[in-house]
């Protein structure tokens, strides 16, 4: 009996246990959650009068939705402004302002279409927009050659320096990105893939020629290698597995092996330098430097590119570049999806994501020339950026909205299609 009783209190021991832990994971699962606390719903739908559309700057704020100012640009189609003349507290031009000092900023592009049919496709108007911001701003655009002597040989850059960017020598930079740079007086660096130049297919998005970029280095544009041709992933096992073939031994598929160490240091060099001779032989370039296909890098591929002589290389990680990065960071200014703003925030280290808490009067935007107070705004780096109450939008514009939190659907209906629906 008392035998029984040990193992029945055993028993129920351990069962106390198992419950604690049971209380300790919902609880956990409470704090991930967030009950009643801010969270960003997963892709909020925005419908308006049967038209859906997605609002990925979307948030919950205190159990309201909030949506941005680019709600009522895009969808309402009202012009929205900062509520007070900011134009007063702007620097004087004796007094620009220093984001930072002895660093360069490396701005990243790709490809430019006057309409984007993807977001990671920069507007013509965007990029436009984005180059007057860094003039506006005090950023001051140098060339590569002087990247790379500050890299290099310890040259000073200008306080606010950048180096503007392209990958991949799509013919949209010679067309539109070209003749922005010289109305602004901007150097740029365009890393070309050297054998899509050589032999152009005639497939994909088109590519620039020799003779456009012979005719834009007059003007202090630099063309340098995205590699000969390893922009490109390939299989690493038998399987099939792809990865980009610049950091990974290939499987050779006819011999069913995969390539040795040297075999792949081989591979490597041989592109490289054959980069750098085409690359000299029609343009003449007397310095080395290239951008990293899709960013990807290992410590073996960084000793190749310095065995070779290449001066300096990029990835795609973000970042503001000192001396010591050789390998550098650029930042993503070619999605059309991101408005020039949130660019230049992250130039002088802002984190767009974070958005300053406003109540009372300075809780105001203009919207269409009239200035509206709203019970809460949460401001980021742009009118368009910054967070409202969707209900309180909705009121003013006499708009019926159903929110439904479970489904993250805000169902919106204007008066007149309400009382035709009467």
């Amino acid at each position: 009996m008392k035998a029984q009783c040990t193992t029945q209190k055993s028993n129920l021991g351990r069962l106390q246990v198992q419950l604690r832990g049971v209380v300790l994971l919902l609880a956990l699962v409470v704090m991930v959650t967030g009950c009643g606390g801010n969270k960003v719903p997963d892709e909020v739908t925005l419908s308006l009068d049967g038209k859906e559309f997605k609002e990925p700057l979307a948030e919950i704020h205190e159990g309201q939705l909030m949506v941005p100012g680019s709600f009522i640009k895009d969808v309402l189609g009202k012009e929205v402004e900062w509520s007070e003349d900011l134009s007063a507290k702007a620097p004087s031009i004796s007094e620009p302002i220093v984001h930072y000092s002895g660093k360069v900023g490396v701005l990243m592009y790709h490809d430019l279409m006057e309409n984007p049919d993807r977001g990671d496709i920069l507007s013509v108007d965007q990029f436009r927009g984005q180059m007057e911001l860094l003039r506006e701003e005090g950023f001051v655009p140098i060339s590569i050659d002087l990247y790379l002597d500050y890299i290099g040989k310890g040259s000073e850059v200008p306080d606010n320096a950048v180096l503007i960017t392209f990958d991949d020598g799509y013919e949209s930079f010679y067309k539109y990105a070209f003749p922005i740079l010289k109305e602004y007086n901007y150097p740029a660096v365009n890393f070309v893939i050297v054998s899509a130049v050589d032999s152009p297919s005639g497939e994909g998005r088109p590519k620039l020629t020799w003779e456009q970029m012979r005719e834009m280095q007059e003007h202090r544009i630099g063309f340098y290698s995205h590699t000969y041709d390893m922009h490109r992933y390939g299989s690493i096992d038998a399987k099939g597995t792809q990865k980009p073939v610049t950091t990974r031994n290939l499987y050779l598929a006819d011999e069913k092996r995969i390539e040795t160490d040297e075999e792949y240091e081989k591979r490597m060099v041989d592109d490289l330098i054959h980069a750098e001779q085409r690359l000299k032989e029609e343009l003449g370039n007397n310095r080395s430097v290239m951008a990293l296909p899709y960013g990807a890098f290992n410590d073996k591929l960084l000793e190749i590119l310095d065995s070779v002589g290449i001066e300096a290389s990029f990835t795609v990680k973000e970042g503001i570049n000192e001396r010591e990065d050789r390998n550098g960071y650029r930042i993503n200014a070619g999605r059309s999806d991101q408005r020039p703003e949130i660019v230049l925030a992250k130039l002088k280290g802002q984190d767009p994501s974070q958005r300053l808490l406003v109540n009372g009067d300075g809780a105001q935007l203009r919207i269409s020339g009239t200035t509206v107070q709203f019970s809460k705004l949460l401001q980021g780096v742009s009118p368009e950026d910054s967070l409202v109450p969707l209900r309180e939008v909705c009121q003013i514009y006499d708009i019926k909205v159903d929110w439904n939190h479970n489904k993250k659907l805000a169902v919106m209906t204007t008066a007149k299609i309400s009382r035709t629906a009467n």
